[in-house]
């Protein structure tokens, strides 16, 4: 019975129903791709604007989103460190946090830099202000911290007032002044 209904089956038959499956695979795709892209991490989207506006920036190529977060992909993290690999690299990070502290040292030994200016002091006190209350440092530092801008403060409010005629004489000055005048009048 099976063989007898094969038999009645044409060629042209089954070549159509072949291109019928071969259409319905590629339109399973194409929805595949599209749930794919539905699926498609949003941050990705940000990510790769990032990237490109770096790379403009820098006038270098662009580099695709996921290729740069995969970089690593082939990289075991998991793997157990032997006691010698972890005593090397704290040796490598202590030697490397050494030659930037010694170059640091240089640099600031050829830097004659002025100190900052009162403004640049008052605004530095006025950020830790407003930088402290957020990492809970304690109230005594922010006690401090009020004092010394009241100081900066009144230090500024102090340097803005207009001098006076008077303020030119020291009151050492004023008794030399008053001898001449009596050595004056009694000639």
């Amino acid at each position: 019975m099976v063989a007898a209904a094969w038999s009645t089956v044409s060629a042209e038959t089954i070549s159509k129903c072949w291109r019928h499956t071969e259409e319905q695979g590629k339109e399973k795709e194409k929805e595949k791709e599209k749930e794919k892209e539905k699926e498609k991490d949003p941050n990705m989207d940000g990510l790769q604007q990032s990237l490109g506006r770096l790379a403009r920036e820098q006038g270098s190529k662009v580099v695709d989103a996921a290729l740069y977060l995969a970089v690593d992909a082939t990289i075991d993290t998991n793997k157990e460190k032997t006691d010698e690999e972890l005593i090397q690299g704290i040796k490598e990070s202590h030697r490397v946090d050494m030659e930037e502290e010694s170059e640091n040292e240089e640099e600031n030994q050829e830097d004659d830099s002025s100190p900052p200016t009162l403004k640049e002091a008052i605004t530095s006190v006025f950020t830790l202000l407003e930088y402290c209350p957020h990492y809970n440092f304690s109230d005594e530092t922010l006690k401090h911290l009020t004092l010394v801008k009241k100081d900066l403060l009144l230090t500024l409010q102090e340097r803005k007032k207009q001098a006076t005629i008077t303020n030119y004489f020291t009151p050492a000055a004023a008794p030399a002044s008053a001898s001449a005048s009596s050595s004056y009048s009694s000639s």
